[in-house]
């Protein structure tokens, strides 16, 4: 929009909103901050873990994990994760921690092996939030890890 055009527009009343230049923010990258690493236990036995982006929408993170029936508790940053299967909310999160794995959408849901252990990778927290629609399938993934933990 040129300077006469907005002229016009002002002398009409009509607010004239310009594009503006994103401010200068500091880039964060998931590797910034460490996950949040959740320990699932069963009958008293660590039994595997969640892994949630730092900013992830705690009441429902807490929400799917009390709909596990497994009791769980957040892990200090010292902590080692417990052996197990472990379920990994979001892609973004399970490439950064698995950068040798050849991860994307088809990975999702899906029960994968490596070295290291068992891994589920469903979609980030905050993802299920925004669409109501993901809840239905992250229920699924959360289904199989509790079979999985509770055998």
């Amino acid at each position: 929009m040129n300077n006469i055009q907005q002229q016009h527009l002002h002398q009409l009343g009509i607010p004239v909103w310009r594009l503006r230049e994103p401010e200068a923010a500091p880039i964060t990258a998931a590797t910034d901050s460490p996950p949040q690493v959740i320990a699932i236990s069963w009958k008293n036995v660590p039994v595997g873990c969640c892994l949630a982006d730092q900013d992830a929408d705690q009441a429902l993170l807490e929400a799917m994990l009390n709909a596990t029936q497994c009791p769980w508790s957040p892990m200090g940053a010292n902590q080692d994760a417990p052996d197990g299967l472990s379920v990994i909310f979001g892609l973004n999160l399970a490439q950064t921690l698995l950068p040798a794995a050849d991860l994307s959408e088809e990975n999702l849901n899906t029960l994968l092996s490596f070295e290291s252990g068992s891994v589920i990778i469903t979609h980030a927290v905050n993802a299920i939030a925004a669409d109501p629609a993901l809840k239905k399938t992250a229920w699924e993934t959360l289904k199989i890890a509790m079979r999985y933990w509770k055998r």
